[in-house]
């Protein structure tokens, strides 16, 4: 009787434990101390992760303060035209009566100078607007297809600017990169030193590894990742707008194989460091990809053209 007794209640015992919810633990709540940890901790991870990085030259592209005139580097703003030019148009069926937008401009007698870009003339990026499902002449099949963006080269300047044309009317388009669209952003361009700074869907792979090796733990184990993560970014700093240097999708390269040995350098990368007007999408960037030989050869006849955002 007392074994039957006993038994009853072990099972009675397991039987309420088994009725009632399982609740997960509970969070530890962060202190100031935990949080100045994992700040720290990113800090340091970030230090690593760029003692370990490439070192690449570029050009990069800063806002300055000022007018930017008809010959300027700039984003956006009135494009240089001389008298014998046609303006670039949409050349996709049906769109044929769209004129393309200049993004951008750059009179590469104002770079500093190298061995890379021309040291005289100007080079021009059009694209369109809201290019039908808001693609900016993106061609996704495509992306060298430049039926609806166009990069143009000018290497001998008019400059009895009263010869020049000037752009066709275009209509507002609230879905441009640049708003409004009359906004014009005079650049200045530097040559720097840069790390690499890995692509959105490598970067975490990177940062939980650098930090296992610092530190031997879990990243996803430390309750203050979220302020770790935060640190790391700080520490590496943000991957400017620029001219040559490594290129930067915040989706991955959409490039295959052999995109990526035909075009295999950075002619232009566009971030929305650049203004607050400026962005492509949520916060995304545009990247126009060339071939080297090309590009020493002032050949801008064929360009790789893509932008991702979040």
């Amino acid at each position: 009787m007392k074994k039957k007794l006993l038994w009853m209640i072990a099972v009675s015992l397991l039987l309420t434990s088994c009725s009632k919810k399982q609740e997960p633990p509970a969070q530890k709540e962060l202190t100031k101390e935990d949080i100045s940890i994992a700040e720290e901790q990113g800090k340091q991870v970030g230090l690593e992760m760029l003692k370990n990085s490439e070192k690449e030259t570029a050009y990069i592209m800063m806002a300055e303060d000022g007018n930017a005139n008809v010959y300027d580097t700039k984003i956006g703003g009135t494009p240089y035209l001389p008298p014998d030019f046609d303006y670039p148009y949409d050349r996709e069926a049906g769109m044929e009566d769209q004129p393309l937008i200049m993004l951008a401009q750059f009179n590469f007698s104002q770079f500093p100078k190298n061995d890379r870009f021309p040291d005289h003339g100007i080079l021009q990026i059009y694209i369109s607007g809201s290019h039908g499902a808001n693609m900016y002449g993106y061609h996704y099949e495509n992306p060298s297809n430049d039926e609806s963006f166009r990069v143009i080269y000018f290497d001998d300047i008019e400059t009895d600017e009263t010869k020049l044309q000037s752009p066709p009317k275009i209509e507002n388009d609230e879905e441009f990169p640049l708003q409004p669209m009359d906004t014009c952003i005079k650049i200045k361009i530097e040559e720097k030193s840069y790390p690499t700074i890995p692509e959105m869907e490598d970067f975490s792979d990177i940062m939980a590894s650098t930090y296992q090796k610092l530190y031997h733990k879990d990243l996803d184990s430390n309750p203050a990742s979220v302020y770790l993560s935060s640190a790391v970014y700080d520490t590496l700093g943000y991957t400017p707008s620029r001219m040559s240097g490594h290129p930067y999708y915040m989706q991955g390269d959409p490039r295959s194989e052999l995109d990526a040995l035909v075009y295999d350098e950075v002619l232009a990368l566009f971030q929305p460091d650049l203004s607050d007007h400026f962005m492509f999408a949520d916060g995304g960037c545009a990247v126009f990809m060339i071939n080297h030989e090309d590009l020493i050869n002032h050949d801008f006849s064929d360009v790789y053209y893509t932008w991702d955002c979040f």
